[in-house]
C-alpha cells in the first residue's frame, strides 16, 4: 500500500493566532483549524489557508464553531464535504471503513477522553475537533491505530504538565473514546454522545490505491463506479467477503446502489456460468459480475 499524502500539521493556539474584530480565538478554533489541514490533504496542497481563515469566514466570534459552519467555509474555497451530526449520526465503524478508503475525517470529541494519556493536549476535558489522515492494522471497521492530527496537541508547557506534539498515533480505541466522550449540547451539559455515534466531516478519497486480492486486477477505469443490478427480479445482490458463493453474505445491496469497484477477479467462484467478481478497495467486500452493470465505466 502506498502512503498516504498528509498536510501540515497546524496549530490552533495560541488565543492571539486568531483575533477577529478584537476577540481572541486561538484556543476556540479547533474546528476551522482541523478542517483547514482536512482541505489541503483534500486537494492535495492546492487549497492551503489557515484556521483562522476559515474562522473568518464563519463571521463567528463567539465560542466555538459548529461543522456546518465550516462546511460552508470550505465550500468557498471549492473544497466539497459531507458533515455528519445531530439527526445524520454516522457509525464509529463506518468513518473507519472510509478513512481506510483514503478519505480524511474531521472528528468531534471530549479531551476527557485524552486526559492522563500520551495523547493528551488540553487542560481539562472540553469538546474538541482533530483531523483523521489515516488508519491502518486490525478489520475493516476497527483498525488498530489513526494517525491524528489535533490542533491543541503543539507541545506546550502548562501547570497539568506538557501537551503532546504535532501529529500523532492514536489506538482506535482512544479515538472512540475521545468520540464517545463528546457533549453535544455544550461543555457545561453532563450529557455523552455514548459509543457507537460520530460527529464528523467526511472529505474527498484522494487514495487511489487498492489492495489486491490473490488473482485480481486493477479496475479499468480505476476506481470503476458502478450500479447494482441483480439478474433476478429479486430487488438486491448479495456482497460477499470474498469472490465466490462459498464466503459468508456481508450485507444485501438494493439494485440501483452505487458499487465503487477497485479490483476485478476473473477466476473466482463460479456463478450463474462466469468467475468474474468486482471488489472494493480493501478486498472484503465482493460482488459478482452479473450483479452489477456500467461496468467499465459507462455510468
Amino acid at each position: 500500500m502506498s502512503q498516504p499524502a498528509r498536510p501540515r500539521w497546524q496549530p490552533q493556539g495560541p488565543a492571539s493566532r486568531c483575533i477577529i474584530g478584537g476577540t481572541y480565538l486561538g484556543w476556540l478554533n479547533c474546528t476551522p483549524t482541523s478542517f483547514a489541514m482536512a482541505m489541503e490533504k483534500a486537494t492535495l496542497g492546492r487549497v492551503k489557508v489557515t484556521g483562522c481563515d476559515v474562522r473568518l469566514y464563519t463571521a463567528d466570534t463567539d465560542g466555538g464553531t459548529r461543522l456546518e459552519q465550516c462546511q460552508s467555509a470550505a465550500s468557498h474555497w471549492g473544497v466539497k464535504c459531507d458533515v455528519y451530526d445531530a439527526g445524520n449520526l454516522v457509525a464509529p465503524s463506518w468513518v473507519a471503513e472510509q478513512i481506510r478508503s483514503g478519505r480524511g475525517f474531521v472528528i468531534q470529541g471530549n479531551t476527557s477522553a485524552l486526559l492522563n494519556t500520551p495523547y493528551r493536549s488540553t487542560g481539562t476535558g472540553v469538546n474538541h475537533a482533530v483531523y483523521v489522515n489515516h488508519v491502518w492494522g486490525g478489520k475493516y471497521g476497527a483498525p488498530l491505530y489513526a494517525e491524528v492530527y489535533d490542533p491543541a496537541a503543539d507541545g506546550r508547557t502548562a501547570g497539568w504538565g506538557k501537551a503532546a506534539k504535532g501529529p500523532q498515533t492514536w489506538p482506535w480505541t482512544r479515538v472512540l473514546a475521545y468520540m464517545a466522550q463528546l457533549k453535544p449540547a455544550g461543555d457545561n451539559s453532563s450529557v455523552h454522545l455514548g459509543p457507537g455515534k460520530a460527529y464528523c466531516a467526511r472529505f474527498a478519497d484522494t487514495e487511489p490505491h487498492v489492495h489486491l486480492w490473490s488473482g485480481a486486477q486493477r479496475t479499468s477505469p480505476f476506481p470503476d463506479k458502478q450500479i447494482v443490478n441483480h439478474r433476478k427480479p429479486v430487488g438486491e445482490s448479495a456482497m460477499r467477503l470474498g469472490p465466490s458463493q462459498d464466503y459468508e453474505i456481508a450485507a444485501m445491496i438494493a439494485n440501483g446502489t452505487q458499487f465503487t469497484a477497485y479490483q476485478y477477479k476473473p477466476d473466482g467462484g463460479d456463478d450463474n456460468g462466469t468467475t468474474g467478481w468486482f471488489g472494493n478497495h480493501d478486498g472484503n467486500r465482493w460482488l459478482h459480475e452479473s450483479d452489477v452493470i456500467g461496468r467499465g465505466g459507462a455510468t
